[in-house]
């Protein structure tokens, strides 16, 4: 089956605007339920996790290295939009010092964190800084936590946020609400240097391990 794309060259097209405005704009991703993807393995792995794309942007450059490996994936490209860009274009979208020419518009999943009896949850309060966050979710993907819960933080679905996770968004469940201090957790605050080790806490109740920017945590 043939990979068709449609070759945009304006800056203002309406996809193109729609891009820019989810990368500068928490409110805007919010209303759209969408966020961006930059880079060939971001764009990739939202596929092969069943995330929806409703765009997708290539350079002519992009397209003649990847082009094999997104026809591999026409099927699940089926419903998104297929656009051939520029690099003027892609200069305009670009978040990074050396751009791939791959860039995407995903959707975000419905909230997807079930309170489980033996659910242990990861919960970031008051955590402002996108490589933090990013590498407290790899670290969460790694552990296999049964959610991570985000109160009063940076946004999930920032672009600097989802390049930080490398991929790992997509591997755990994400949830924005307020404290779960009435939720029927037991809650394992982190302490440095005196508390528990974490082989010594007792997880088997519903908990959460909880990481604040170093305020007060009540």
């Amino acid at each position: 089956m043939e990979f068709r794309m449609t070759a945009i060259t304006a800056k203002d097209n309406p996809s193109i605007q729609l891009y820019r405005k989810l990368v500068r704009q928490r409110k805007a991703r919010t209303q759209n339920q969408q966020f961006v993807l930059e880079g060939y393995r971001l764009v990739t792995d939202a596929v092969h996790f069943s995330r929806k794309l409703t765009h997708l942007f290539l350079t002519e450059a992009a397209w003649e290295r990847y082009q094999e490996e997104f026809c591999s994936l026409e099927a699940d490209l089926r419903e998104t939009k297929r656009l051939l860009i520029s690099n003027e274009l892609a200069m305009e979208l670009t978040e990074t010092e050396h751009p791939q020419g791959v860039f995407a518009i995903c959707q975000m999943p419905a909230e997807q964190v079930p309170i489980v009896a033996e659910g242990t949850y990861l919960v970031l309060y008051q955590l402002q800084d996108p490589g933090n966050m990013g590498m407290l979710l790899r670290t969460a993907a790694a552990m296999g936590v049964s959610g991570v819960i985000c109160c009063q933080s940076c946004d999930f679905y920032s672009p600097k946020v989802v390049r930080a996770t490398m991929g790992a968004l997509f591997h755990v469940p994400l949830w924005c609400r307020a404290m779960p201090n009435k939720w029927g957790f037991v809650n394992w605050a982190t302490a440095v240097p005196s508390g528990l080790e974490t082989r010594e806490t007792d997880c088997r109740n519903p908990s959460c391990s909880s990481v604040n920017a170093g305020l007060p945590f009540r």
